[in-house]
């Protein structure tokens, strides 16, 4: 197919630093007269315009980030006018600073490559999870979707550090500090997981919730399922002093899901979390939230159209 791209950027993706990459791609596209317009996503004009565009068979929505550029792309489109059956194919330049769709998905970050491999791939549909979230003082529920992975307790506590520190900076050594950092104040709220099998009450230092392969703060920290667009849940319980070493270990160099004592790996069909404060912090797609209660589940309802690479 001959595509035609509109090309969301998002200039603070990867810490401030990934124009260079871009304009490589778009000389490349041009080098191969490919059609393009470029957007900057942090303009409101940027999303006037898409509002008002008209979306062909052949149009190739780029998103030139990371998961919070995906995030906040497909979360646009949701609460949007315009029906899921007109929304365009998508895809992903990963040029952001968490890439953990793009890894699942085999998208590579060369533009070279990204030419060859996406723009000869195929139209497939993407599976999205739904969550509801109870936000302090605010009667209803915000709906939002979730394209890769969900956190909480530590996880959530990392995400609220870096919502006002990304640009300029290396988000994944920030993410590693902050991690320690919070480690050693982390105080262990407690949370009840419901499913629809059982109820999970839990001093958590971690709960991550994945739709695809992996998450973790971009650098793929927790495995999740191998069949993409089922919900699995990885609980890390209070780890013990003596268990510390080894859950590094196998959090950076094996599988975290292994180690049986500290650690509960489960699939799912739908989730409510509560915890024991009043309003906890989440991560979404690494974006911040904060909430009461959550409801996870997977939107049957929808699917969106992504292009696999070749």
């Amino acid at each position: 197919m001959r595509w035609k791209l509109i090309i969301l950027f998002n200039p603070c993706a990867g810490g401030g630093r990934s124009a260079t990459r871009l304009k490589k791609l778009l000389k490349l596209l041009d080098e191969k007269s490919i059609p393009w317009e470029l957007f900057n996503c942090l303009e409101e004009e940027t999303w006037q315009q898409l509002g008002q565009q008209k979306f062909f068979r052949n149009t190739l929505l780029v998103i030139a980030g990371g998961d919070g550029s995906i995030h906040q792309t497909v979360n646009w489109f949701y609460q949007s006018d315009l029906p899921p059956d007109e929304w365009p194919a998508m895809t992903v330049f990963p040029i952001g600073s968490g890439n953990d769709w793009a890894g699942t998905h085999k998208i590579p970050s060369n533009p070279k490559k990204w030419i060859k491999k996406v723009l000869s791939g195929r139209i497939t549909s993407g599976k999205l999870g739904k969550v509801e979230i109870a936000a302090e003082g605010n009667e209803g529920l915000t709906e939002v979707l979730k394209v890769n992975s969900l956190g909480i307790a530590l996880t959530g506590q990392i995400a609220e550090s870096l919502n006002d520190s990304r640009a300029g900076n290396n988000k994944q050594a920030q993410y590693l500090l902050l991690a320690l950092k919070h480690y050693f104040k982390y105080t262990y709220p407690q949370f009840n997981c419901r499913t629809n099998r059982t109820i999970i009450r839990s001093r958590p230092l971690s709960i991550n919730i994945g739709l695809n392969e992996t998450t973790g703060g971009g650098m793929r920290l927790f495995p999740q399922d191998e069949e993409v667009g089922k919900l699995k849940c990885t609980i890390i319980e209070k780890p013990s002093g003596t268990a510390i070493p080894k859950l590094i270990w196998k959090l950076y160099l094996g599988d975290i899901s292994t180690a049986k004592k500290e650690v509960n790996c489960f699939c799912f069909e739908q989730m409510s979390i509560e915890g024991e404060q009043n309003e906890f912090p989440v991560e979404i797609d690494g974006e911040y939230y904060r909430s009461v209660k959550l409801k996870v589940e997977v939107e049957n309802s929808l699917r969106w159209k992504i292009v696999n690479p070749a």
